[in-house]
């Protein structure tokens, strides 16, 4: 799987990472947010899908509050790694 672009990246994390994000927050809706710019629906699922393949965020197993990602400890990594070298 190729690497997504990090400027989706970082999106995708930082929703994940948001205690009141919930799965709706990577749907459509999200996506018609300036932050997205020009990335398509299928650069978004594919950029989540590449992050939950390679550890850096997992599916909740208990969805009781819908929010269905968690990050992990690798994904947090991962974050301030591209923040800083993006600084």
């Amino acid at each position: 799987m190729e690497r997504p672009d990090n400027r989706l990246i970082i999106m995708v994390l930082e929703v994940v990472k948001n205690p009141v994000y919930n799965i709706k927050s990577l749907t459509i809706n999200f996506l018609q947010s300036d932050i997205v710019g020009d990335s398509t629906r299928n650069e978004l699922l594919y950029c989540t899908y590449w992050l939950e393949f390679h550890g850096f965020i997992i599916r909740d197993e208990n969805n009781n509050n819908k929010k269905y990602y968690s990050m992990t400890q690798q994904g947090d990594h991962l974050l301030q790694k591209i923040k800083n070298e993006l600084s």
